[in-house]
């Protein structure tokens, strides 16, 4: 996708066209977790342009990235190219090559925003952007008035930033994401649907009809506040607009998903604003509060939330059966009591001491009160479609806590349970399958399995992580063999596996699947037997094939050097190395499929094995024959000694009548 070159100054080129200049920083266009830098198109002295630099470790969206490289739309900043070899701080980092925003963000202002201006510029815009992102497949996730700008003085038309820098949702104060989402972990948020991009539109006007010094709570405070009263009342309610405004807010910011109002919807409205937003209907209040250490909450959501923040509390509650009864006699939720006892035991068998109830237990009672919220344990919540992002961005960050975390969650069917619990929507039942499928890979003891195949399969646009080419950002498949093939150039002891534990996961997970079976197939093809070698060297050949990418000789070498050892099945030394001088000259080609399959060319094998076969059958005849020889020498030794015997008898006899004549003849003398 990427190609670099270095000027005699601090310049980065991307794509062999545009130049980012790392010595000109653009602080007023950094996003949160990027920094802006001057930028130029060599094609086109007049485009406006400016790099974004991501800081390193930080899961930024590949996958919208490349979507967004198509679409162009005025109501959106145009991407232009991504790179991944800028460096900062010493390390590679993605950049973004980006329309420059022509006019100021719509945080910066000094009083409330005009309703007539919101009715028909902001939210036009705002409909418009995401029509053209949501028609690729991509949500924004990143709606909010910092990420708004202006198109021009005359503030006649607004533009959407950019959305690719960071994990869905990783920049948005709570405010802006749904009730379901907004007490994830940052990186956990997920990506959701084109509902909660809606939500952000609903947030992000109140926000801009309201005074900027609007005082708010916590955002702690805040978010339980919106899961008693909900998000309207809680983000909306003091803000000072007409009628027809406060009815847009109020279907913008319903907490039902399902009712929330859409695209075509908002633009009905529109064209005749009315008063028909949809009447908030919450859900039952619990009779009492139900309070977790000083904080009482009237709604499982909450519960959950503060089980998650409090664990401890949380265990001893549920130890004493307290949340149960509360359920069943404040709220009427007998399913839900009913599945929790199911997990963690009747309250009379925690009563005695039979059953105790540990953090695994309190994250599974999490679930069953929350099923659309986050998965939470051990200090971290993540969305059901969050994992991959979050998962990502622990690895990026290198922070094994997390990911040990994160894989405990998934081993120990967390997100099943939640999609599987009695309130869960039936809109997540198709995340099942996925979250299944996850658990098999950890279980799997397939060289490619495990949470890096987990980490692959989820973010579908992630260069990667192998410590051989990390560096490198290798973003693309065409990227990742070449990248291994300038590697392999500079190997010396080929000892080394070219495929660690991501490499192979990296390779199975962009595989097509009828290929990832053939790669399978052939591992088993070698009659010495399957080995690691002969694996990495299939898996790569169906992935060049795949990718359609160019000879990589160099790898080609390294693999066949690995390979080498288990021609020793080949009994024929002479017919083994005259194979090794062939698969070495068809190395040099970088044709990892021709190479495979000269390798285990069955003729070869066949002739060897038929070799072999006659000779052990003549070996196995001149045995038969030297026994034979042997038998029959020992035979003639028999029947000489029977006859000597019979002889030496004959002789015996002989004498002794001699004898007993000559002593009878001579008594009578």
């Amino acid at each position: 996708m990427s190609d670099r070159a270095k000027s005699a100054s601090n310049v980065e080129l991307i794509d062999g066209r545009f130049e980012i200049d790392l010595d000109a920083p653009v602080p007023a266009l950094n996003s949160p977790r990027a920094e802006a830098y001057e930028a130029r198109d060599r094609e086109n002295s007049r485009a406006s342009l400016y790099g974004l630099v991501v800081s390193p470790g930080t899961a930024w969206r590949g996958a919208a990235a490349h979507a967004a490289l198509e679409i162009r739309h005025p109501a959106l900043l145009q991407l232009h190219a991504l790179g991944p070899y800028t460096v900062k701080g010493g390390k590679r980092a993605a950049v973004l090559v980006l329309e420059r925003p022509p006019g100021p963000r719509l945080s910066v202002r000094s009083a409330p925003l005009d309703d007539q201006l919101v009715r028909t510029v902001v939210l036009p815009g705002l409909l418009d952007g995401l029509s053209g992102l949501h028609g690729h497949g991509v949500r924004h996730r990143a709606i909010r008035p910092s990420n708004l700008f202006w198109a021009d003085e005359r503030k006649e038309s607004i533009i959407l930033g950019e959305c690719y820098s960071a994990p869905p949702g990783h920049d948005q104060a709570s405010d802006y994401e749904p009730i379901e989402r907004a007490g994830a972990s940052l990186q956990g948020r997920g990506e959701g649907s084109d509902a909660v991009d809606l939500f952000a539109v609903g947030a992000t006007l109140a926000e801009l009809l309201s005074p900027p010094t609007t005082e708010k709570p916590d955002p702690t405070t805040r978010l339980l506040l919106r899961m008693e009263r909900g998000s309207f009342e809680a983000l909306a309610s003091h803000v000072h607009c007409i009628g027809a405004l406060r009815e847009l807010l109020a279907g913008l910011l319903i907490d039902d998903a399902g009712r929330r109002w859409t695209i075509e919807e908002v633009r009905t409205w529109l064209l005749n604003p009315r008063a028909n937003a949809p009447a908030v209907v919450r859900p039952r209040d619990g009779t009492r509060p139900y309070s977790v250490h000083g904080k009482g909450a009237t709604q499982p959501r909450g519960i959950a939330h503060l089980f998650a923040q409090n664990v401890d509390a949380a265990r001893q509650d549920l130890q004493k059966g307290q949340l149960v009864r509360w359920l069943r006699s404040s709220l009427g939720e007998h399913d839900i009591a009913d599945e929790i006892e199911k997990h963690i035991g009747r309250a009379d068998e925690l009563a005695r001491g039979r059953r105790t109830i540990d953090e695994d237990q309190v994250a599974r009672v999490c679930c069953l009160l929350d099923p659309v919220g986050p998965v939470r344990f051990r200090g971290l919540s993540i969305m059901l479609d969050g994992f991959g992002p979050a998962l990502a961005q622990a690895v990026l960050a290198e922070d094994e806590e997390a990911q040990k975390s994160i894989t405990t969650m998934l081993t120990l069917g967390l997100p099943t349970l939640a999609l599987r619990g009695p309130n869960a929507p039936a809109a997540q039942k198709a995340l099942e399958a996925v979250h299944q499928s996850l658990r098999g890979h950890l279980r799997s003891k397939q060289p490619e399995a495990g949470i890096e195949r987990c980490l692959y399969e989820l973010e579908s646009e992630l260069p990667c992580l192998s410590p051989i080419v990390r560096e490198q950002l290798p973003i693309g498949v065409h990227r990742f063999l070449a990248v291994l093939d300038r590697y392999a150039s500079t190997v010396q002891v080929f000892a080394q596996r070219p495929l660690d534990r991501h490499a192979p996961a990296y390779v199975s997970a962009r595989l097509e699947a009828d290929l990832l079976k053939k790669a399978r197939a052939k591992s088993f093809a070698m009659r010495t037997g399957p080995s690691e070698a002969i694996t990495d060297l299939a898996m790569l050949a169906m992935f060049q094939i795949q990718s359609d990418a160019k000879p990589t000789p160099n790898l080609a070498r390294w693999l066949l050097e690995r390979v080498v050892p288990s021609l020793e099945g080949l009994r024929n030394k002479g017919r083994r190395q005259r194979l090794i001088r062939a698969l070495k000259q068809k190395a040099q080609e970088g044709d990892l499929a021709a190479l495979l399959e000269a390798l285990l060319d069955p003729r070869e094998f066949r002739a060897d094995e038929d070799e072999f076969r006659s000779a052990a059958n003549r070996y196995h005849a001149l045995g038969q024959q030297i026994d034979a020889l042997a038998r029959a020498h020992i035979k003639r030794a028999q029947i000489a000694g029977h006859f000597g015997r019979r002889i030496a008898a004959g002789l015996g006899t002989a004498v002794f009548v001699v004898a007993c004549f000559v002593a009878l003849l001579g008594s009578r003398l």
